[in-house]
Order: C-alpha cells, then structure tokens, then sequence
C-alpha cells in the first residue's frame, strides 16, 4: 500500500527532443545537475498511511477488551494492528519534526548524471551549525523495484543490485553544514529507469543522529553509463576514516582470525549473532504458544498445526545456530572444517590444497530498514567438484566483505575472486 501511494507523488515524465541521447532529461527533477530529495512526499505518505491504519484499526480497542471479559485470550493477537498503528503515528510525527528542522534539500551532483562505470558524487548543503563531531553515513543503492503476486495479491517489492556504504566529508559553509561524497562505480550496472511495472532506480540515503532531531533523507538518482568522473569531489566517501573504522570493527565482531603456520585459522563460537537469533526464537515462542493455545479453543486444527510447527522450526533452527560452534582452517595443505553442538564435533570435512580453486564472495540475503537495505555476505571456498564451504559468514556490506575475503587470501595463500560472475 505505502509503495502505490509513493507512485501518486512521482513527478512526471517531459517531453524533450534531447531525451533520445540524454534520457535523464526525461524526468522533470533530474533536467538540472540539483536534485530534490524526496521528504515532502514521505512527509505526506507518512500521515495519510498512519491516518488510514489507524481508522481501520481502531475499533479494535472496543472489541478486545470484551471478548478477553469472555475468555477468548486469542483476540490479544489482533491487538498486534492497533499496537502498529501507534508506531506509525511516532514515525509521522517524526518526520514532520525532521522536515520543520532541515526543510526541503537539493543535492547537486557532480558529476550529472551519476555515472556507470565511473563515480557518482555531489554536494548538500544543510542548515546545520557545523560541527566537528557530527558524522554523516551514506548508502548509495541500485535498486530493482517490480510487482509481485497475482490479482489482488499484487504488491511492489525492492531487491538490491549493488550496493556501496561510507560516509561523507563534512566542512563548515555559509548556510552551515556543507557535505561532500562520492562513490566509485563498477561498470555493468542498470541504468535508472523511469518507474513501470518492472524498473531500476538509484538511492542514496543520508543519515545522521545530532542533538534534538536527526536527519534521514533519501535522494532518487539519475545514473547512466557515461563513465564520466567528478571534476571537484576528490574524496572517497568509501575511504572515509570512520568508514574504514566501522569495518575494521565488523571484521572483528564476526571473524575470530589468527595466523598459523602455512595459513590461517578462523574459529566462530558459540552464541554469535546472539541479538537476532534470540528475537527469532521470541517469535518462534510467540507462534508456538499461539498455535498451542489453538488447541484449547474453537480454532481449526490445521492452524494450530501450522501455528505450532512454525513456532517449533523456528525455536530448533534458532537453539541450534546458539549452540553451535565453527572451527576452519586454511593452508597449504588444503581446507578443514569442523563444526561442533554444544563441544561435541557433529560434522568435519577435509579438502586438499589441488581441490579448492579459489575463495569468493557469496550474497546472503538483504535486510531492510525502512528504505536503506543492507547486503550481508559470506565467504565461500570453492571446491573442484563444485561444492562451496564456506569461510566466513554475516558481513555486513560489499566492502566489508571484500576486506575480510582480501585479508583471508594474504594471510592463507589461496586466491581470491570478488566477481561472482568471473567465479563460475
């Protein structure tokens, strides 16, 4: 619903007899190196999603407490929609309060249009007091956006194509605040589109947590396969010191490394990536004890089997990443894997040297916040009869990534592949 909405607030296309060899003058924001940012339309979408939810829902205050007064515990689950409604009406309010303090943005781009196969970058001016230290993260995503499902069941979803995180420059200017970044820019990317049923977008999304209101907005892109390369933005924004920081610190959360002789070990213990496997197993609890409760009531016996087994998959699959343990060794003389329940070894495997081909990046999934995706990656080890071990698991960002896989190679001897496409 929130994305058929966000299509009403789509400027236009223009008719420009340009557009033939210069498609971004098309689309009327991007006919000028300055770009509009896209809060007036969030400001909007915000109020009347969080106003209609919360007309639907409401009535649901009224009901709940008179069936409970009857013993029927199972209308508590509906009370999830009134309970969403409210997290809406905060996320309302606070992009009014964001939009009162910052106004209306435009990002210059330099150079114009963003550029495949070359480097995007630009500048925003912010009415901000400067100050030295406030940091400004930046994400900067290709974006496949497309309708899923059939008949009523149709709704448009976002997967990501590329995707490249750091932070910009920030110095002092006559408004207040001025920043500046830009990212470098494999070539082979989609080129922006304009919106249909299936298309590519660039966004880039700018975050920061200052004092009283922070500052979120995001920024559709034109970007194009012209190579072209900024003429004043010298900086990148991937090499940025806090950047280079937070993926030094996300290595180490996630990679327990040492040198050995010949290679290198890397050891995963127990209880890794604690946080989201204990708030799955909450709702693995949440839907099994639903579903448990469904036997005790009225409901039918085919949803408390679903409810219960849902729950209980959920519930093994989270105790069993707890409480396992992974133990991987590299060097010349091939590969070791040894992986243990509760310090009792359930499964090793061996792989000499002549049958791994080389490491490589393997894309996990993509978690979304909102309008900013993460991409979390593993590292694979290759094998001659086509099977992938892998090496390193849960980092956090292409580049993140890509430094942990270049730092494995040094240290173990064995080469390296980033290209997912070049590793087949």
């Amino acid at each position: 619903m929130f994305n058929i909405l966000k299509s009403l607030f789509r400027s236009s296309a223009v008719v420009d007899p340009e557009s033939a060899s210069k498609p971004w003058l098309a689309r009327r924001e991007w006919a000028q190196a300055r770009v509009p940012c896209s809060a007036r339309g969030g400001l909007w979408l915000a109020w009347i999603f969080a106003i209609l939810w919360n007309a639907i829902s409401s009535f649901l205050w009224f009901v709940i407490p008179a069936e409970v007064a009857k013993g029927n515990y199972m209308i508590l689950i509906a009370a999830l929609f009134p309970l969403v409604g409210l997290g809406l009406l905060w996320w309302a309010i606070s992009v009014t309060l964001e939009w009162r303090r910052f106004g209306e943005l435009y990002l210059d781009l330099d150079p114009y249009p963003g550029a495949i196969g070359g480097q995007i970058g630009g500048t925003l001016e912010l009415s901000l007091s400067y100050d030295t230290t406030h940091a400004f993260p930046l994400s900067l995503s290709c974006i496949h956006s497309y309708m899923s499902g059939s008949g009523k069941n149709r709704s448009r979803k976002e997967s990501i194509k590329w995707q490249a995180k750091g932070y910009a420059y920030a110095e002092s200017s006559a408004r207040g605040t001025r920043l500046n970044f830009r990212f470098d820019v494999p070539k082979g990317l989609p080129s922006s589109e304009v919106p249909q049923g299936s298309y590519y977008l660039w966004r880039l999304v700018i975050k920061a947590d200052l004092p009283g209101v922070d500052l979120h907005r995001q920024f559709e892109l034109p970007v194009f396969p012209t190579a072209e390369r900024s003429r004043y933005q010298r900086e990148d924004s991937a090499a940025h010191p806090l950047a280079l920081e937070q993926r030094d610190a996300l290595i180490e959360s996630v990679l327990d490394l040492r040198q050995v002789h010949g290679g290198v070990e890397l050891y995963y213990p127990m209880w890794r990536n604690a946080g989201m496997k204990l708030g799955w197993m909450l709702f693995g609890l949440i839907f099994g004890g639903a579903g448990i409760g469904m036997w005790y009531t009225d409901a039918p016996r085919f949803m408390a089997i679903i409810f219960t087994g849902i729950g209980l998959l959920a519930c093994v699959f989270c105790l069993y990443g707890l409480l396992n343990s992974l133990r991987i060794r590299l060097d010349q003389q091939g590969l070791w894997t040894q992986r243990r329940l509760l310090g009792m070894i359930v499964h090793k495997q061996h792989y000499p040297r002549a049958q791994i081909k080389h490491l490589q990046l393997h894309k996990s999934y993509s978690a979304q916040s909102g309008s900013e995706y993460t991409e979390v990656f593993a590292l694979k080890a290759l094998a001659t009869d086509g099977k992938k071990i892998t090496v390193g698991e849960s980092l956090k960002g292409r580049a993140t990534a890509v430094q942990a896989l270049d730092a494995i190679s040094l240290l173990s001897g064995y080469p390296a592949v980033t290209d997912a496409a070049k590793s087949k």
